[in-house]
């Protein structure tokens, strides 16, 4: 019997409802995996799994056997996917496209388009199987389960499964399956997926739990009473007895569920699976707790990927901002955003501006198989016409940096480097001795910069890039973002709460951070004020430096993925489009706006795809 389940429903139907968060984060792959196998098409699958959970949530009460939770959502899933088609098959094209709107139109259908082009293969490949052999793949592959998880979602035996996937494996062409694996492990849902539910259901009402002569009240009591004992252990480090996959513990006092955290026991002291380790009581900046402000709240239809301020009121972001829309701009300090026409359907994860009116944006395909190409916009006018320049890069660009009008560096997968002299109009390859995806650049003059990556790297060059030479890390984690106040102090961030520093801009040192969650964007407005900002909303400050971080208090559980200082202000945005300000009394920006060194690096594109 499946009481974990059973204790958790119990929560969200007495009014606790993000504990369904632990439910989704649990069962989400497996939803997805069977909805791809039924609809044949990534987006709508993701599409329909949401709608999966939603439906689960609002109709929770129904359910008369809360360890049969499993059964129950593959049942929803099927169902809603047969609806899925048939409403489809139901409309003629024209009244489709009669009833959309235009910009949602285009943008859909550009995704399907590149869809059919890239998956017809794996497509056709797949449909060649046997129905249930094709299902049973697409659940081990796309939703990574074992034999017998798969077994209990389609109410089957275990050799069946074992079966049916041998014999769909042997059915399969050695390259077909290598491209299918490859395929699937790049279409995995995105990050953010159960933090969007979550969203979603809790403003949503449902009716309290009835009784529970089903669930023995012995066995949901021992589990509530070990729970609660668990949280007031000191000494346990990682104690999992939901069966999530690991995550990093506790930068906020809640229940980690893989993908995001949940505050779903109202433990409010203390984390429910914890140890020592992460955030906790001394770390905490306790008078800087009310400084960060959240100005924009997070909707479903947006998320921002990194930002730049120029001063206290102008400012612009990349990410998704709605249908087609992948720049937004703010006039008023970040409370308002307004989207700018690219003209592109490619995913941009990096933005600068030197000016009021000149910027360049970075990005690319998004990782998706068999599709290259980076991309490179510029704008003369604040962003009112953005114009495509000519990339010589094949795979996506994820940071971008300019020192001055004329010269800017663009860092991408691969081991991509290209610069350009004169404002972008022309770019060209730079010679990179690593082939490692590079995440972050920036530059403190023409001559001196750094461009860092996955597997710990770090590159220097003193001559603007022409000789770029590697820099021990002594890390083989990945980093992802970097800020530079001057040619020899400068801090890099990346995963699992990584900081370095150098003092001379030769070698690096770690800091001491108190967190485990990654960390996507660092800014500093001197040698001595800096931030830092990551998963679940957590964002560090020192003012020293870094020889001592603290944690300030955000107030979200969202990917902050970007951070930009201004005039004595600092924003922090992330998925869902929030956007966090800080206003400090001590910080000086100078009188001319952001110094671009100054601006974060992150690299979204290789994080979005979870």
């Amino acid at each position: 019997m499946r009481t974990e389940d059973g204790y958790i429903i119990n929560k969200c139907l007495n009014g606790e409802a993000t504990a369904f968060g632990l439910l989704v984060d649990k069962y989400k792959e497996g939803v997805y995996a069977l909805a791809y196998s039924k609809l044949r098409n990534f987006h709508d699958a993701e599409d329909v799994a949401q709608e999966v959970f939603i439906k689960a949530y609002k109709k929770l009460r129904t359910l008369r056997r809360w360890d049969n939770f499993m059964a129950w959502i593959h049942a929803i899933t099927s169902n809603l996917c047969k609806d899925w088609i048939r409403e489809r098959s139901r409309r003629p094209d024209r009244e489709f496209v009669e009833d959309q709107d235009p910009a949602t139109l285009v943008y859909h259908s550009m995704d399907s388009y590149r869809e059919s082009l890239v998956f017809k293969p794996l497509h056709e490949a797949l449909d060649s199987l046997p129905k249930m052999h094709h299902q049973v793949l697409t659940l081990h592959y796309l939703g990574g389960m074992k034999i017998r998880e798969i077994a209990g979602f389609l109410g089957t035996s275990p050799s069946t499964v074992a079966r049916r996937l041998r014999e769909a494996r042997s059915q399969l062409k050695e390259e077909m399956l290598a491209m299918m694996e490859t395929t699937i492990e790049q279409q995995k849902l995105r990050s953010g997926f159960t933090f969007r539910i979550v969203e979603v259901v809790k403003r949503t009402r449902i009716k309290p739990a009835p009784r529970m002569p089903w669930l023995p009240w012995g066995l949901s009591a021992a589990t509530g009473v070990m729970l609660t004992i668990m949280s007031f252990s000191s000494n346990l480090i990682s104690f999992n007895p939901l069966n999530l996959r690991p995550a990093t513990l506790g930068e906020v006092k809640v229940v980690d569920t893989g993908e995001i955290f949940v505050d779903a026991f109202e433990l409010p002291k203390m984390p429910l699976f914890s140890g020592k380790q992460g955030d906790n009581d001394l770390n905490r900046d306790k008078s800087e707790e009310t400084q960060w402000v959240l100005v924009r709240e997070g909707d479903l239809q947006t998320d921002f990927f990194n930002v730049c301020f120029f001063d206290d009121h102008l400012g612009w972001a990349v990410g998704f901002a709605g249908p087609g829309v992948r720049i937004a701009y703010t006039k008023d300090g970040g409370k308002n955003w307004t989207g700018q026409s690219s003209g592109i359907f490619h995913e941009l994860y990096d933005i600068v501006f030197i000016s009021k009116s000149e910027g360049w944006a970075v990005g690319g395909t998004g990782g998706l198989p068999g599709v290259s190409g980076s991309i490179i916009l510029h704008t003369d006018d604040g962003g009112e016409h953005w114009t495509h320049q000519k990339s010589v890069a094949e795979k996506d660009l994820q940071s971008v940096f300019f020192v001055d009008e004329h010269e800017g560096w663009a860092v991408g997968n691969g081991g991509t480097i290209l610069y350009t002299g004169n404002g972008g109009a022309h770019w060209v390859t730079q010679v990179c001795p690593t082939e490692n995806d590079l995440k972050g650049v920036a530059f403190v003059n023409s001559e001196e910069g750094w461009a860092i990556g996955a597997g710990g790297v770090i590159l220097r060059t003193t001559d603007g890039g022409t000789n770029w030479k590697t820099q021990n890390s002594s890390t083989v984690t990945d980093l992802a973002g970097l800020a530079f106040v001057n040619a020899k102090k400068g801090w890099i961030v990346g995963r699992s709460g990584t900081i370095l520093t150098t003092d001379d801009g030769e070698s690096w040192v770690a800091q001491d951070a108190p967190t485990r969650n990654d960390l996507h964007g660092v800014a500093f407005a001197d040698e001595n004020q800096g931030w830092a900002v990551g998963d679940n909303g957590i964002i560090l400050h020192t003012a020293d430096g870094g020889k001592s971080w603290i944690v300030h208090p955000s107030g979200v559980t969202n990917w902050l993925m970007g951070v930009s200082c201004a005039k004595g202000n600092v924003w922090a945005v992330g998925s869902m489009g929030v956007v966090l300000k800080y206003t400090s009394q001590t910080v000086g920006f100078g009188e001319t706006g952001v110094v671009p060194r100054l601006r974060s690096a992150t690299a979204w594109g290789q994080l979005k795809r979870s």
